[in-house]
């Protein structure tokens, strides 16, 4: 994640193609969100889930969706992992 991030804030998005337009730094926090729940560690993907749903453009509907997708799985997996 360290070394996708770095990759990111290196970038030339002036050179990139027009069908990565949409990978923007609330896309990276989204696969770092993903990637915390994929991970079984539900409290940093509600964390970086949230940064996600709110830095998200709203005309990226569906990367909306998934960032809030992926926030309520990892709400429910954490109040899950307290309740036991």
């Amino acid at each position: 994640m360290n070394e996708a991030e770095r990759h990111f804030e290196q970038a030339e998005s002036a050179t990139d193609p027009d069908w990565l337009a949409y990978f923007d730094e609330a896309e990276l926090i989204g696969e770092f969100s993903h990637c915390f729940r994929d991970l079984e560690r539900p409290t940093d993907s509600v964390r970086f889930a949230q940064l996600a749903v709110a830095k998200t453009a709203p005309q990226y509907a569906r990367t909306l969706a998934f960032c809030r997708m992926v926030l309520a799985q990892s709400q429910y997996h954490s109040s899950a992992r307290q309740a036991v």
